[in-house]
């Protein structure tokens, strides 16, 4: 017959996890991640790898085992702001497996998400800083050509003034491109 297992005691660490995990102002709510994870096809590949599954669901291809686990498989949010994680199986054991298996990988995804994630936030504010040094450099050569040209030596307090004020705008504008680039990686035009 078929049992109906809600995760044995691996559930709990998992369950105590996505309790009371609200919304963020920065992105989409916690609880739509960890769905979306719970629900992926990158989940059902390593809960499948890590449990043989193949071999359990008879199925000869990665692509297969996915369906039959997906077939198996609901995830269902609770009033209490929870995941049950029910897996319909012939073998009730499995089907706790399974369930743990589930709540195992799903700190690990996170945690992968989380590093690529800050990894392109680096390499954005990295290429940025690149493009700012490099208009930079073409400002201060465009400056001293001016200043050759004009047979400037010395600029005015004012002239200075003025300058600071300009750069001290601009660096403002960058910061805030900065974080607008930041938040369009979590959240979507309607946040």
């Amino acid at each position: 017959g078929s049992g109906k297992e809600k995760g044995g005691s691996g559930m709990g660490t998992a369950m105590q996890m996505l309790e009371s995990a609200g919304g963020s102002k920065m992105g989409p709510n916690i609880m739509d991640i960890l769905h979306a994870l719970l629900v992926s096809r990158k989940m059902a590949e390593a809960v499948i790898h890590d449990l043989d599954l193949m071999s359990y669901y008879q199925r000869d291809s990665l692509a297969k085992a996915v369906i039959a686990l997906k077939g198996e498989t609901e995830i269902r949010r609770t009033p209490d702001k929870a995941y049950e994680i029910i897996i319909l199986s012939r073998d009730p054991q499995m089907a706790a497996t399974i369930a743990n298996a589930y709540a195992s990988n799903l700190d690990r995804l996170n945690k992968e998400i989380a590093v690529t994630s800050s990894k392109k936030h680096r390499l954005f504010i990295n290429d940025r800083m690149a493009e700012k040094a490099k208009q930079l450099a073409e400002a201060e050569h465009q400056l001293k050509e001016f200043q050759t040209n004009h047979r400037m030596l010395e600029m005015t307090e004012q002239s200075l003034s003025t300058i600071q004020s300009v750069a001290s705008l601009h660096a403002q504008i960058v910061g805030l491109e900065v974080e607008l680039a930041e938040a369009r990686e979590y959240a979507t035009p309607s946040h």
